[in-house]
């Protein structure tokens, strides 16, 4: 294209045809006239020869400057409108942040908990500041309650200071903040509390109590286990707590980690006659402490009358070692009752047992119920062994299985090789989509994002 302005093309490197031929000047002698040595030549007096050159400008060379720099303006106008257009998103944001500090400085209680409700969704903790300064200078019990509530799911510290006083005056105090309060310093862990549970247990505070043995059990993990252990066993045998009151101590004793605990869980565990559920609570306990002195009494449960009882006890397998451990695994995937298998899925994969591989790759397959299949991929991931990730390639390949177990094993296998199975389980959501196999495709779309996570 011509440019207007120039006599020369304003494509880059190209020199305008009026520059490239020039028209000859004539500078023949004139008659009469002499010849300049400098300039005419002795040899060929009527030859043409250009004037000396001066520097050349750009546009003698041809060489075009504008469309660089319409370039350059053009990059500049770009980043000016990505800007302008980014603005009112980061305005939005910002009077977004302003507002919910405005709803947590002067909301109602409701307006609060709606806010909470909604950072709880969004899992953020954006505001916890905002939400501690808060709690600290409010006595509304329903801003109180939200508060621990959503610090203690996520066992967020922050809010030791304002759940202590609470607990020390805890008969002046509605029920519910008190219940709050305590939760939240049993998931904390905080060391600062037993003192002021002691109270609260010793004083058969009837609402408190469960809440009380949950959160000494948690705490005494930290600090004092084996004080913990003998303070709750002498309270169970001494204190003819209710039922439910009982089952929390099991499971507290649980808690704590303490072997003083061993001998009082085996005697429950080992008790024909003992409430089904409080046997079960026994033998979580037990794994949870994992002392070998227990091993036997959680083997024979395995044979226990009540499925329950085997149930529980096949999971709780999972924190020993030993052949007959191991036998014991094996044979719960024998059972009729659903959970024993359950069970056995559970513990094969914690002990990363690479014989129940097979049993693994049965049940996937053909158990009738979907938690079991469930669970025995979950197993074959969990080992993670060369066997089982054939197997677990074997069922996500299987076009004739359920969309339900394929997607899950691929979820295993991304987990355990991104680098060989991300392309793969991602090509075959893509057929899947082909296909119009929607169920497939999005499940096996949840088990990438799953995978990667």
């Amino acid at each position: 294209m011509r440019n207007n302005l120039f006599p020369f093309s304003c494509t880059r490197g190209e020199v305008s045809p009026s520059l490239r031929t020039r028209t000859p000047v004539d500078v023949s002698t004139p008659k009469g006239a002499s010849t300049p040595p400098s300039v005419w030549s002795s040899a060929t007096p009527s030859a043409v020869v250009s004037p000396p050159q001066r520097p050349r400008t750009p546009a003698q060379t041809g060489i075009c400057l504008v469309p660089g720099l319409m370039r350059g303006v053009a990059v500049f106008i770009i980043l000016l409108r990505c800007l302008m257009a980014a603005a009112p998103v980061f305005a939005d944001e910002k009077a977004d942040a302003e507002k919910r500090r405005d709803i947590i400085r002067y909301g109602t209680d409701s307006e609060i908990a709606a806010l909470i409700g909604t950072l709880r969704a969004e899992k953020t903790g954006d505001f916890d500041g905002d939400l501690i300064d808060i709690a600290e200078g409010t006595n509304n019990n329903a801003i109180l309650v939200a508060l621990f509530s959503f610090f203690a799911d996520r066992e967020e510290a922050g809010l030791e200071k304002r759940a202590l006083p609470l607990l020390e005056n805890y008969s002046d105090t509605r029920n519910d903040v008190v219940l709050g309060a305590i939760d939240y310093l049993g998931k904390m862990k905080s060391a600062d509390a037993a003192g002021v549970l002691a109270p609260i247990l010793d004083g058969d505070s009837g609402p408190f109590t469960n809440a009380a043995i949950r959160a000494y059990g948690r705490i005494a993990a930290t600090a004092g286990r084996d004080e913990a252990a003998d303070y709750l066993i002498t309270y169970y045998r001494e204190r003819s707590p209710a039922n439910e009151t009982q089952r929390e101590i099991v499971i507290a004793l649980g808690e704590t980690g303490s072997k003083n605990a061993t001998d009082f869980l085996v005697e429950l565990i080992d008790n024909q006659e003992e409430r089904y559920v409080l046997r079960m609570a026994a033998l979580d306990a037990a794994a949870k402490i994992g002392d070998e002195a227990a091993k036997e009494a959680v083997v024979n449960a395995v044979l226990a009358n009540d499925p329950n009882v085997r149930s529980s006890a096949v999971g709780a397998l999972g924190a020993f070692d030993g052949d007959d451990v191991e036998k014991a695994i094996l044979d719960a995937f024998r059972d009729s009752f659903f959970r024993t298998r359950l069970g056995a899925c559970a513990a094969a994969g914690k002990r990363k047992l690479a014989a129940a591989i097979p049993y693994l790759r049965y049940r996937a397959l053909n158990d009738e119920a979907a938690a079991v299949r469930d669970e025995a991929i979950k197993a074959l991931g969990e080992i993670g062994s060369r066997a089982a990730s054939a197997v677990l390639d074997e069922i996500f390949e299987g076009e004739k299985n359920p969309d339900r177990i394929r997607s899950l094993a691929a979820e295993m296998l991304v987990k355990q090789d991104p680098g060989t199975y991300t392309a793969k389980v991602t090509a075959a959501m893509e057929d899947a989509k082909k296909k119009n196999r929607a169920a497939l495709a999005s499940g096996l779309e949840r088990a990438l994002a799953a995978g990667k996570s």
